[in-house]
């Protein structure tokens, strides 16, 4: 957790990664044989997801993107009926060389649901991704200063 503090690096990949040497440098040991080495990473592996995500689970934030002719009534509905930022971004497709908009939204994973419903509702049609992201800085989620 040291280290976490001043390196932007997580407790579980630490883990992973000092785990793994110690568990690497087995193989040099004549009584380790290879099915406790491997038995080790799993274990490793098993345990540093799953400190990262209770450590960082409530913190997780997901990225949708929503490509809808209606966008400025999809943007506003967001705004007004979820709660939530949107972001209008000029894009253009590739394959028809189409311009059009996209609606980006980032919001906290409790708060999916409710911006998904309000996307279906307004365009059943809307194509979307959505991404998961780590860090989310700013108005509304943490603050910069915290890295």
């Amino acid at each position: 957790m040291i280290v976490n503090k001043f390196y932007t690096i997580s407790y579980g990949k630490f883990i992973r990664y000092t785990d793994g040497v110690i568990i690497s440098s087995a193989l040099f040991l004549p009584d380790v044989g290879i099915d406790g080495v491997i038995y080790g990473f799993v274990m490793v592996a098993v345990f540093s997801y799953t400190v990262d995500m209770i450590l960082s689970g409530n913190q997780q934030s997901s990225q949708i993107f929503i490509i809808s002719k209606d966008y400025k009534t999809m943007a506003d509905a967001i705004n007004n009926e979820a709660k939530r930022g949107a972001t209008v971004i000029d894009a253009m497709g590739w394959y028809s060389k189409e311009n059009s908009k996209v609606v980006m939204c980032v919001c906290r994973k409790r708060d999916l649901a409710m911006v998904l419903k309000v996307v279906r509702a307004v365009d059943p049609e809307a194509f979307i991704t959505i991404g998961s992201v780590m860090g989310v800085y700013g108005k509304g989620f943490d603050a910069l200063n915290k890295i």
